[in-house]
């Protein structure tokens, strides 16, 4: 699947969750968060939605198409869009700008990198990190579950080296079914023991907590399977304890 193929497929199911107030719901549970940083922005509805909430946002998105799709549809919202290429680019503050898009794979950071990154989340006084998967990767080179796992170590990684007098949580979703629904809140536990052991200051010192949304509407590759009732959204969010 080439990135147009992905962005052109997402831009249908997107446009879906946006008209049924599913990124709304998503929302919710990261409201009291001033300055998100978003891993990965499809083509702009989640960020849309972040925006007429009221946040600043940082994107990191690898996809092009979805980036030029992304700026365009809130450049006609008239928001105001910062596009880099390089994170040493990018602005030290939102003054000027309501979301800044950085135009990178995060997965290409090695730890000395990333840790150059969360420098600059710093710098812009991030509150929480957003990992929103409901669209799947669009490659096709690599194994699915595989490259969720890199993804979701990079952002943990990231995220353990923020200052904590401004980080305040990450915010995890996942598609689900009824079947699998008990294996994804496992696997996310996972994660979030692995990284409170050794990449967070106080292994004791984190709340946990999930929600479920039923009634998921599919992605355009689903639409003719049918019922989606058992169709779920897991919100999972982590959150250090000051």
């Amino acid at each position: 699947m080439t990135q147009k193929d992905y962005a052109d497929a997402w831009a249908v199911s997107s446009k879906k969750y946006f008209d049924h107030g599913i990124y709304s719901w998503m929302e919710n549970f990261v409201r009291d968060h001033q300055n998100v940083a978003e891993i990965g922005c499809g083509v702009g509805y989640s960020t849309l939605t972040l925006l007429q909430k009221g946040h600043k946002v940082l994107v990191v998105e690898k996809n092009n198409v979805c980036v030029d799709a992304t700026q365009e549809l809130l450049t006609k919202n008239k928001y105001r869009v910062k596009l880099v290429l390089n994170d040493k680019d990018c602005p030290s503050d939102f003054n000027d700008y309501d979301v800044i898009i950085l135009n990178v794979n995060i997965r290409d950071y090695d730890p000395s990198a990333l840790c150059e990154l969360g420098r600059y989340f710093d710098i812009l006084d991030i509150n929480a990190v957003l990992l929103w998967l409901l669209g799947g990767f669009s490659s096709v080179d690599e194994n699915v579950s595989d490259a969720r796992v890199d993804l979701e170590n990079k952002v943990f990684f990231l995220a353990s080296r923020l200052d904590k007098k401004a980080f305040e949580s990450i915010h995890y979703v996942e598609r689900a079914t009824e079947e699998t629904l008990s294996a994804t809140v496992c696997d996310f536990r996972l994660i979030v023991d692995d990284f409170k052991e050794f990449r967070f200051s106080d292994p004791a010192t984190y709340e946990y907590d999930y929600n479920v949304l039923g009634g998921m509407p599919m992605m355009q590759k689903e639409a003719t399977k049918g019922d989606n009732s058992k169709n779920l959204l897991v919100s999972m969010i982590y959150t250090p304890v000051k």
